[in-house]
């Protein structure tokens, strides 16, 4: 299983072209020609740079930007998607898993 920190702040507003604009660019150049966002989750971290699960017309997108360009990128498009369980949080947030058809896990959470 992958665990993968919380996830904080959604976007607000309508799947325009500007919510593609407020996305980075290693994860705007890995959407495809066509592709629409339709919405975001981005953590807030201090000293670490945030990590994106962006929701499209065609997918879910995990994506984790590193220091000197390097990047974490998970792509899990809807029909691979067997589950989903989301979990609230006892404070603030909570947790959300998929299980894809080859049996991974994927955890997005405090864990």
């Amino acid at each position: 299983m992958q665990a993968i920190r919380m996830v904080k702040k959604m976007s607000e507003g309508s799947p325009t072209k500007s919510l593609i604009d407020e996305l980075p660019g290693g994860l705007k150049g890995n959407l495809s020609p066509g592709e629409k966002v339709v919405n975001y989750l981005r953590t807030f971290e201090i000293v670490e740079r945030p990590n994106y699960i962006v929701l499209t017309d065609r997918r879910l997108v995990y994506f984790n930007e590193k220091h000197l360009g390097r990047y974490d990128f998970m792509s899990l498009p809807f029909q691979k998607i067997l589950q989903m369980k989301a979990d609230r949080g006892v404070f603030f947030w909570g947790d959300i898993s998929f299980k894809t058809e080859d049996g991974t896990t994927v955890s997005i959470g405090e864990g």
